[in-house]
């Protein structure tokens, strides 16, 4: 089926016109809003045609002329801009000032930061300590624990023999049977290192012991240190 043609009397919509009297104040408006320089073609074309290209020309010249508007000449073609206010720059001496407060004020801002972690320093030793109305429960556990241990000195305070003789007996026979285990084990150790020091040919095992971490066991091999102990 054939496309319908478009009709010869469907004219195109022409962009909307801004008023001769609002003109010049939409061109220089748009220029302080984007900062940028232009030329009368582009402002033209990003106004949407609301102002033609020549009117665009004429605006940008005369606000020039009068000052509000700096021209620069790129080969054949004239770009805008806005002028920069530079009556608010600060002088020298307004700049040495302006340093000389600002290091005031960085002293100040450190200043009430160490104070500051004083402060949460002193708060937290404060939330660390236990509430008045847990006090009591705490004192009660303490006094319990103090009565307990009490009572476990009374037989050595009296001479007591703190443990029996079956007691006694049984301590020294897992004693005994440690050492054994002890004995063996270090034996074991004592070959193993002397069949390492043959086979690397190590003159001197103490640089390796501090490397590995090995600690010498300063508990005799052959003689009991609990022997004379009644």
């Amino acid at each position: 089926m054939a496309k319908d043609k478009p009709s010869k009397d469907v004219k195109t919509k022409k962009p909307a016109q801004a008023k001769p009297e609002d003109a010049e104040k939409l061109v220089l408006d748009y220029l302080r809003k984007t900062n940028r320089p232009y030329s009368a073609t582009d402002v033209s074309m990003n106004l949407h045609n609301a102002i033609s290209k020549p009117n665009t020309q004429k605006i940008l010249q005369v606000l020039a002329d009068r000052g509000d508007l700096l021209m620069k000449i790129y080969g054949k073609q004239s770009v805008f801009v806005v002028k920069q206010d530079t009556g608010n720059v600060p002088s020298a001496e307004v700049l040495a000032e302006m340093d000389g407060q600002i290091e005031q004020l960085k002293e100040r801002v450190q200043g009430v930061k160490d104070a500051n972690r004083l402060s949460q320093n002193e708060f937290n030793q404060v939330t660390a300590t236990p509430p008045t109305n847990t006090l009591a429960p705490l004192l009660a556990n303490l006094q319990t624990e103090i009565q307990t241990l009490s009572t476990r000195l009374i037989p050595l305070r009296t001479g007591a023999n703190p443990i029996t003789p079956a007691e006694r007996k049984q301590i020294d026979t897992d004693y005994t049977n440690m050492r054994k285990e002890w004995q063996k084990r270090r034996k074991w150790f004592k070959n193993l290192w002397g069949m390492i020091e043959e086979g690397s040919g190590m003159t001197d095992a103490k640089e390796l012991f501090e490397r590995l971490g090995i600690e010498e066991d300063d508990v005799p091999f052959d003689e009991d240190p609990l022997k004379n102990i009644v």
